[in-house]
């Protein structure tokens, strides 16, 4: 890793963008709706080269992905999100990219393995207060771990020197829950059935990011 050659294949790189995370229903409650919602994560990540056109990643980063509740299809109300709440993710990445076009402007395609430790955060949620609706919102966060694939491309462009600026674009996929979100509620004082939405980090987020290369090209 400290081999003076070695060094010229050696790139860092800090990325800032939004995920939008998609909200399931597992119990379903009156107009309630599937949904997808937008946060921002920052990124950084280290790159190395095992070939020619193929480098290896790691990297970190960080977001807080929400869960809501929907009535969009309400005819009697423009209500939309009813009631949002977060937990927090910190991700520990590791994968490998390949140069598909290698020249002045790159084209890059990613596969990378999010490491993902959920922790317990401060919820923000909004009460079910306004008429015609009454009620409370309970969240569940699952905290512990798991793996999410992410597949990436990314366009980046030589700036000066070492520095790159890149545009990319990915999916993610999770596979359990990362948290709940129980509805309990009346309209028009009636009591509905309880609903249960929930998010498991599939996501998709394009981002940019700006890239310092050690490279001899």
């Amino acid at each position: 890793m400290f081999n003076p050659y070695d060094s010229y294949s050696q790139s860092l790189q800090f990325e800032y963008g939004a995920m939008n995370h998609f909200t399931y229903i597992e119990q379903s409650t009156t107009y309630s709706e599937e949904s997808t919602h937008e946060n921002d994560y920052l990124a950084l990540y280290y790159s190395h080269k095992l070939k020619e056109k193929i480098n290896m990643i790691l990297g970190y980063t960080q977001y807080r992905p929400y869960t809501e509740f929907n009535i969009e299809s309400n005819p009697n109300t423009n209500l939309i999100s009813k009631a949002k709440a977060s937990g927090i993710c910190n991700n520990y990445v590791v994968g490998i990219n390949y140069y598909m076009i290698d020249k002045r402007v790159k084209i890059i395609s990613e596969l990378l393995l999010h490491g993902s430790v959920i922790k317990k955060s401060l919820s923000s949620i909004s009460g079910l207060s306004n008429k015609p609706y009454q009620g409370t919102i309970q969240t569940k966060v699952y905290e512990g771990f798991q793996i999410l694939p992410d597949f990436r491309l990314n366009i980046e462009a030589k700036i000066y020197k070492g520095i790159r600026f890149y545009i990319n674009s990915g999916y993610m996929i999770g596979f359990k829950k990362v948290q709940d979100l129980i509805i309990k509620h009346s309209l028009n004082g009636v009591k509905q059935p309880d609903g249960l939405n929930y998010i498991n980090g599939t996501n998709w987020h394009i981002g940019i990011g700006l890239k310092y290369d050690w490279s001899k090209k």
